[in-house]
């Protein structure tokens, strides 16, 4: 029996990597015992096929059936949260987490501040991050993943010698949020530093990633040609990260110039995504090259199929409403519709 219980949570975990939700539900609930492990498997399911609000039902039935969570519960619920935003939400797990006792467990903190950080509650996670025990690395590259992701680069510089002055060692995932950090906030002189000194005090080499934010730095900044220069001299290729960057800077500095040769690159690495396409498009039309901008939407349609429409989570009176574009499957549609019309006309 303990066998194929084993069976069934690899077959689980599986049909959820394969994108097979409703098949991974089927062996869930027709599985004769559902340990605390069956639970979590349907839980990290669910979040990992964009299922926030499953995830959180599942979670429910399981207290419900009086099975008490673990730590990599609390991981997979809070997985499941990512793509719902709901404050709300996030607050009723924090409270599960404190209330169980796991708020010594690095994991779980961590993913609590990465969630706090994609709300933007950055008040809840300073509070959080400032009632963890001997925060490890972990939890510091967290905080200043949030600080980075948030534009708020001189505290991002700050909270970083911080962590070094306290004995913690910075690994490359750190200074990729770094240099994203001081990409954001304009601290050229300062990205440059950590970027030279990066191995030579931290014994970390650069990456791609490194790289890419260095491109986005200098090219944010008005330094094209440095940033050409810095793609050119890599010692490894240049991935579609480092070619992106360069490409997003031109489109903000009209560069058609750079802007051709970074597009070109990125369409030969990945010829169906349409987000090269535009961007160059977009370069060619403001710089007045109408016959390349058309020629650069000829070959999107041409080159990239059509994508799946995305979808957008609202909440509302202590409910998640979900919607896509064009959407009119909620009972509510036609008040919302008119609603939104209204409000398109005052606009204009």
């Amino acid at each position: 029996m303990l066998m194929e219980v084993k069976v069934v949570h690899s077959l689980t975990n599986m049909y959820g990597k394969c994108g097979k939700l409703a098949a991974a539900c089927h062996l869930f609930l027709i599985m004769p015992i559902r340990s605390l492990v069956s639970w979590n498997s349907i839980i990290a399911v669910h979040a990992e096929n964009e299922s926030p609000m499953g995830g959180v039902s599942c979670f429910k039935l399981m207290r419900r059936n009086g099975i008490q969570p673990d730590d990599a519960t609390l991981v997979a619920l809070l997985q499941a949260c990512e793509s719902v935003s709901s404050i709300r939400l996030v607050e009723s797990v924090h409270c599960i987490i404190c209330r169980h006792g796991f708020y010594g467990r690095i994991s779980t903190v961590t993913s609590l501040l990465d969630l706090y950080a994609k709300s933007g509650r950055l008040d809840a996670l300073h509070r959080v991050f400032l009632e963890v025990r001997n925060p490890d690395s972990i939890a510091w590259t967290a905080m200043l993943a949030s600080f980075a992701a948030h534009g708020y680069g001189s505290e991002a510089v700050t909270l970083f010698e911080l962590m070094v002055k306290k004995g913690m060692k910075p690994d490359h995932v750190t200074f990729t949020h770094l240099l994203h950090a001081c990409s954001h906030s304009g601290l050229v002189e300062e990205g440059k530093r950590y970027f030279q000194t990066m191995f030579e005090l931290h014994g970390v080499e650069p990456t791609l990633d490194h790289y890419s934010c260095m491109v986005d730095l200098l090219g944010r900044s008005g330094f094209l040609k440095d940033a050409y220069e810095l793609i050119k001299s890599m010692p490894v290729e240049p991935n579609s990260g480092v070619w992106g960057a360069l490409l997003g800077t031109c489109r903000i500095y009209g560069d058609a110039e750079f802007g051709k040769e970074a597009a070109e690159h990125l369409i030969n690495l990945n010829p169906s995504d349409a987000r090269n396409y535009i961007v160059l498009s977009n370069i060619y039309s403001a710089v007045g090259l109408w016959k390349d901008a058309s020629e650069m939407r000829a070959l999107m349609k041409e080159n990239c199929p059509a994508r799946l429409p995305g979808c957008s989570y609202v909440e509302h009176g202590n409910k998640i409403h979900q919607f896509v574009v064009g959407d009119r499957s909620h009972p509510l549609s036609h008040r919302i519709y008119t609603k939104l019309i209204e409000l398109i006309r005052k606009i204009r």
